[in-house]
């Protein structure tokens, strides 16, 4: 996926931005991932655009959550009064209730199964709803990233100080890992569990840590044992087998971390990636990737461009595979910043014209050169009259 707004600069937007995206099943046994790009436009011209959406969602369990959450969460969160507001922390509010809102409509959904028939409703309080997925998203309005979070996937910025010709990395959203003490002490609260498989510290329902002398031997890619799933997240959307009925809450916490980001001058990419990239490449060597992809790009033009999320991906790949490890589902979107509206206002389209072509050029040449020639005309004459 490739899409180029470069030829755009919208002031809804705030930034002259061109966006790329690729996804890999790598060496598991089905795609879970999903990826999201979408422009709220008011007319067919990308460069009305009131918002752009990025997003990515981690599934496990099977796909399902990850394209429910792919397909209905920019609508959930757009509906919200509060989104369109202006106001920083109202449209945080917005982002969060509409996590909340996509949570509530997928367990909606799972209890109209159950209630379609008696045989359906046996079999899913014998067996809950397993599937879940991360939710990583990006909403760029009025030169402003809003944030929304939960999982391991995550966020890094990439930005260019003055004066210098690299990219600085910054990773911008934390991990929601069971091993985080914040998280760990909330989960045990609630009624779950921390235990180890394969070295890695997974989320487990109590009850199913005294059941434990039935669970099966688990490999790589289970998430689950025969009596329940053993989670290596601490929130998630989807999960609605942690439904605590006692707490009227889910214990895998669908509540996403929320915040705003004012884009500046400095600012260069942003890069939404799943943990298959995470879990492998350093913060600063996936800016550097995509330093060196642009650099590439603005060498050879059209000639051979090169898409740096598709870059990331194979980097993932390469580095699993040299790790002797089983690459997981991989998924990238990349967002590059060409311009950025620095004056918190309406800028005319014609300041940020990009020129790109040899005609171009020499077409704007020759406009300045005619300019010059008005100006200087009048004072040439007047010195020619003042000689003679």
């Amino acid at each position: 996926m490739n899409l180029n707004l470069a030829p755009y600069y919208n002031t809804k937007l705030g930034a002259e931005i061109r966006v790329t995206g690729h996804s890999h099943q790598g060496q598991t046994k089905r795609q879970e991932d999903a990826i999201d790009v979408a422009f709220q436009t008011q007319s067919d011209n990308p460069g009305d655009s009131l918002f752009a959406f990025f997003g990515v969602f981690d599934g496990h369990g099977g796909p399902e959550a990850a394209l429910y959450v792919k397909k209905q969460l920019m609508s959930h969160i757009t509906a919200q009064s509060n989104f369109w507001s202006g106001n920083d922390s109202r449209i945080l509010k917005a982002i969060r209730d509409g996590f909340l809102s996509v949570q509530e409509a997928m367990w909606l959904e799972r209890r109209k199964q159950a209630l379609s028939s008696p045989s359906s409703s046996h079999r899913l309080r014998k067996h809950p709803s397993y599937p879940g997925t991360t939710a990583t998203i990006a909403i760029l309005k009025e030169a402003k990233l809003y944030i929304g979070h939960v999982g391991n996937s995550g966020i890094v910025f990439g930005y260019q100080e003055p004066g210098s010709h690299f990219w600085r990395a910054k990773q911008v959203t934390e991990e929601h890992i069971p091993d985080k003490v914040s998280e760990r002490e909330r989960m045990h609260r609630s009624g779950l569990a921390v235990r180890s498989m394969l070295g890695l510290p997974r989320v487990v329902s109590l009850e199913d840590v005294r059941g434990a002398s039935s669970r099966r031997k688990a490999n790589e890619d289970d998430f689950f044992t025969s009596s329940g799933p053993f989670l290596p997240l601490a929130r998630s959307l989807g999960d609605l087998w942690s439904y605590s009925r006692e707490k009227e809450d889910f214990l895998v916490s669908p509540v996403p971390d929320t915040f705003v980001v004012e884009v500046d001058s400095t600012f260069r990419c942003m890069i939404l990636a799943t943990d298959g990239l995470w879990d492998v490449v350093s913060d600063q060597d996936a800016v550097d990737t995509v330093f060196h992809a642009e650099r590439s790009n603005k060498i050879h033009k059209n000639e051979r461009w090169a898409n740096p999320s598709r870059k990331l991906v194979k980097q993932a790949l390469r580095e699993w595979e040299s790790r002797r490890l089983r690459a997981d589902n991989t998924s990238v979107v990349t967002v590059v910043f060409d311009k950025v509206r620095t004056d918190g206002g309406h800028q005319d389209d014609k300041k940020l014209h990009r020129v790109s072509s040899k005609e171009e050029i020499m077409e704007q040449y020759w406009k300045a050169l005619g300019t010059l020639f008005v100006i200087m005309a009048p004072i040439l004459i007047a010195f020619k009259m003042f000689e003679a």
